[in-house]
């Protein structure tokens, strides 16, 4: 794994701040299901499952996040500030609820607080392995072997929803990498456009947090699509997937040997 400061390290070495019990029991438990549906190249586990997929997902962005408000952003100037401020990480709540909801004291009412999105790939990554997050937009997206899973995190499924409904051919089980890489693009640049999150209505019922889901219109959710934000998106996270794909020129923005599968605006 690389932090933006350059510092690189090992994924057994991301490191959340809990008690011995969440990490032998209840993290190991995520991580062996994982673990074994990866290790089958199951994505029907993965998505029977998808709130184990969301946790550990969720655990992963969390674990590396948390490193960054103890790192300096630049390594070779001890006065530097860290990648992240501990403020910024303290404000946003819904990591914070993440323990919760590992220990099963935490519920979401008749929704899913993430959309998620998992496929077979055609072909795995040169490395076998890619992984790319932004916790300021709660997004992540991974490649295992030719498994390739996006999840935005704190959009009450909005996002899944919109795409399978409107911009998703639901006849493509299996991605090549260029689509993986142009779907998560897509999914990042809608979270992006989201002119507020979702709002949440908690109860405590018997020491157990009740999320109820304060709906949005659909009409209202996004902001006007950009079209070279989105190629932002794609030459920032995942120009390695495009190489001979795409130009750096935005000023000529188009796509070479390759033609998107999804349709560019969800309303």
């Amino acid at each position: 794994m690389i932090l933006r400061n350059g510092t690189k390290f090992r994924y057994r070495n991301i490191k959340v701040p809990c008690c011995s019990t969440c990490n032998g029991i209840y993290l190991s438990e995520i991580e062996n299901k994982i673990s074994k549906a990866i290790r089958k190249g199951d994505v029907d586990i993965l998505k029977e499952n998808s709130d184990i997929t969301f946790i550990w997902l969720y655990k992963i962005m969390y674990g590396l996040h948390y490193k960054e408000i103890f790192l300096k952003e630049n390594i070779k100037n001890p006065h530097s500030g860290t990648i992240a401020p501990k403020e910024h990480f303290l404000i946003h709540n819904s990591r914070n609820i993440f323990p919760f909801f590992v220990l099963g004291k935490l519920c979401f009412e008749g929704f899913k607080p993430y959309s998620l999105f998992v496929f077979s790939l055609s072909e795995p990554h040169p490395n076998n392995y890619f992984y790319v997050d932004e916790p300021d937009m709660m997004f992540t997206s991974i490649v295992i072997g030719k498994i390739g899973i996006i999840c935005s995190f704190q959009c009450d499924g909005y996002i899944e929803q919109d795409i399978k409904n409107k911009a998703f051919p639901s006849e493509l089980e299996e991605l090549s990498l260029a689509e993986f890489a142009d779907l998560s693009s897509f999914v990042l640049s809608l979270k992006s456009r989201m002119k507020m999150l979702p709002n949440y209505l908690v109860k405590i019922i018997n020491n157990k947090m009740h999320f109820q889901s304060q709906e949005s219109s659909a009409e209202d959710r996004y902001e006007e699509f950009n079209i070279k934000f989105m190629f932002e998106m794609f030459q920032k996270c995942y120009s390695s997937f495009f190489k001979k794909q795409i130009t750096a020129d935005f000023g000529e923005e188009k796509i070479l040997e390759y033609k998107s599968p999804f349709i560019t605006t969800v309303r």
